[in-house]
């Protein structure tokens, strides 16, 4: 199985793309399957799972939580195979809540110098299940290289995915795994027995959540904002 296990629809802040465009995306490009991780929000799992049915893919529930926003500590954490929304919002009430529900704790660009924060990652190393050795956003490969040789050093699970914001950009990295269903992909990932392929984003795509951010901020902009988005990335 090919799963993008990182993947964001418009219930993210930053994102405009439809769940529809990311399954014919995800069809195009031979995916299996998606996890769904919107910023701090769970709204989208029912709309995708629904959408993800009828395009035959596998949706994967998760969510990617941002833990001291606005500080030198801040980082996020992606919360997979998940059974229902998460409640807390204190990072070691958050780690309890995920090992509850049986999912996997993982952690998305750690060495990506504006997203990640390998200092207070480490912080919690016993608690981290896999690390995303490939994020196609982040804005050089040799992050991607260090989360690899991270992730190999401590014997954690591997994962992928495009972090994409956009419809195109779905299936930019994802994860393989010799499995016939979640739970066996699960288990491939805490087993470290998954593969990773992929290719970065180009780095105008990577602006698009930005402008997003900024126009979303007015009114006025956010019909045209999502006009133009949804019209260069129409599928």
């Amino acid at each position: 199985m090919r799963i993008d296990m990182h993947v964001h629809t418009e219930y993210s802040f930053d994102s405009l793309s439809k769940p529809e465009q990311i399954a014919k995306v995800c069809k195009l490009k031979g995916l299996d399957g998606i996890a769904i991780t919107d910023h701090n929000t769970c709204e989208g799992w029912e709309e995708m799972i629904r959408v993800g049915k009828k395009f035959e893919l596998r949706i994967v529930k998760g969510v990617e939580m941002k833990f001291h926003p606005s500080s030198k500590k801040s980082f996020e954490v992606l919360a997979l195979f998940l059974q229902e929304p998460i409640k807390d919002k204190e990072l070691f009430e958050v780690l309890d809540e995920v090992e509850d529900q049986d999912g996997i704790i993982a952690i998305p660009h750690p060495f990506d110098p504006l997203k990640g924060n390998p200092k207070e990652m480490k912080k919690i190393l016993e608690r981290i299940n896999a690390i995303e050795v490939f994020n196609s956003r982040v804005p050089n490969s040799v992050y991607n290289q260090k989360a690899l040789r991270f992730a190999e050093r401590h014997g954690l699970g591997m994962v992928g995915g495009s972090d994409a914001h956009t419809p195109r950009e779905v299936g930019n990295a994802y994860t393989l795994a010799n499995a016939n269903d979640l739970n066996e992909f699960r288990e491939a990932i805490l087993k470290r027995k998954t593969k990773v392929e992929g290719k970065l984003t180009n780095h105008l795509v990577r602006r698009v959540p930005s402008m997003i951010r900024f126009l979303r901020g007015g009114k006025k902009f956010k019909a045209l904002t999502k006009k133009i988005v949804e019209k260069s990335w129409k599928v």
